[in-house]
């Protein structure tokens, strides 16, 4: 191949998207490990009245596992000579869109990291954005952004995003990846880069680029969930990407009202459960694709209704149950508190028997919810080998236990 056929479009992208498949990368004072993660090198749309900015922006790559998203954007140049700069219009082109999705991370709640991968060395100003954000440097890339084009005519555009503060909290989740073009020569030879790079090539047949937007759009190559949707009338309906599944959704700002209603009609209970026979949807309300189980809907559910901002406001969180696909609701912060009470020093474990509103719901459903709960409410990351469901056992300990936490850092 020839040394600058990396530099040309799609064809870096892929390689970029290989290399860091393949590879941990350790640069600029960082390391970045996405071998595990699962990429797509679909380039995917991000509009405005989706991030709040008022300006649409694309990622070349993203990269998930589990809650965490790495979006990817590449830069790369013909020119051997060419240094990337805070000044440099490819930096620059980078730096609006991340600060762009910033917004979007804050509005969406999505633990959205972003990666910058070029073939160009990266000068000795844009290292010291990165490593330690000095004053001076944030307010030269402001004056700098401040003088794009981009949005010139643009009257939707959130021009208070272009802020000393906002670019300083994204570079704070950013890496930027040197990838030279003698290093994806010799990656190039690697049985385990040849292999990935083929299996990225093999996405690319048939390119269609995905655009996240509410109401209809038209959306392939990703698993989907509808809700309560059965004509081809979108005027009512929303989309959102939930772990790479995308869930589309009619009434669903109704939907909830609905469902807070009732809950407050039942004077707000820790937990209680709605059925969906009570008159909100029936089952047969809700589509979703073949390669999906009942149990991954009822999450991918219970995720869109639980970024509900009138949901967040008021404290609670939501869990559909697979199959009936009922719902329930709990006060967060107060199962939280019950959930701890429950922990147990001498078994590491904590007893959901011990609880009334979660025997009512089964070990199973009671797990799932006290998982999300603890992660939600107290950033408490646990597993199934955490709980118990053992009832009239009183061996407990108090909230404040440190020993509560079994992976506090996850």
């Amino acid at each position: 191949m020839p040394s600058n056929e990396p530099k040309e479009g799609i064809g870096f992208e892929l390689l970029a998207g290989a290399a860091l498949k393949s590879y941990v990368h350790s640069e600029h004072g960082a390391t970045l490990d996405l071998t595990s993660f699962q990429f797509n090198v679909k380039p995917v749309t991000y509009p405005g009245k989706v991030t709040g900015a008022g300006y649409d922006v694309s990622v070349d790559i993203s990269a998930t596992r589990g809650d965490v998203q790495y979006l990817i954007e590449c830069k790369s140049t013909r020119n051997p000579d060419e240094i990337m700069k805070c000044n440099s219009a490819n930096f620059l082109d980078a730096m609006l869109e991340f600060v762009v999705l910033r917004r979007f991370r804050e509005v969406s709640k999505w633990d959205v990291r972003f990666v910058l991968a070029t073939n160009m060395p990266v000068g000795s100003q844009v290292r010291d954005l990165l490593e330690t954000r000095p004053e001076r440097l944030v307010r030269m890339l402001r004056s700098q952004l401040s003088k794009r084009k981009d949005f010139d005519g643009n009257p939707e555009f959130d021009k208070s995003l272009i802020s000393v503060r906002n670019i300083r909290n994204t570079l704070t989740w950013l890496k930027i990846i040197d990838l030279p073009d003698r290093f994806l020569s010799k990656a190039m030879t690697d049985p385990k880069f040849q292999d990935v790079h083929q299996e990225m090539s093999k996405q690319l047949k048939g390119l269609q680029t995905l655009t996240l937007q509410g109401g209809s759009a038209v959306i392939q190559n990703y698993p989907k969930v509808t809700f309560q949707c059965n004509s081809q009338q979108h005027q009512a309906c929303e989309e959102m990407l939930v772990n790479q599944i995308i869930c589309h959704w009619r009434n669903a700002d109704a939907m909830v009202r609905r469902l807070l209603a009732l809950y407050y009609k039942r004077e707000a209970p820790m937990v209680t459960i709605i059925r969906s026979s009570e008159g909100l949807y029936h089952v047969k309300d809700v589509h979703w694709s073949n390669d999906l189980t009942p149990t991954i809907v009822s999450k991918t559910l219970a995720e869109c209704l639980n970024r509900s901002k009138l949901i967040r406001e008021k404290g609670v969180i939501t869990l559909f149950v697979p199959g009936t696909f009922d719902v329930i609701l709990a006060d967060k912060d107060r199962l939280a508190e019950a959930i701890a009470g429950t922990f147990s020093k001498n078994t590491f474990k904590y007893n959901l028997g011990a609880i009334d509103e979660l025997r009512d719901l089964g070990d199973a459903v009671a797990t799932e919810l006290a998982k999300e709960v603890l992660r939600s409410a107290l950033k408490i990351s646990t597993d199934d080998s955490h709980y118990t469901f053992e009832v009239g056992t009183s061996d407990r300990t108090s909230l404040s236990c440190d020993a509560q936490k079994p992976d506090s850092g996850a």
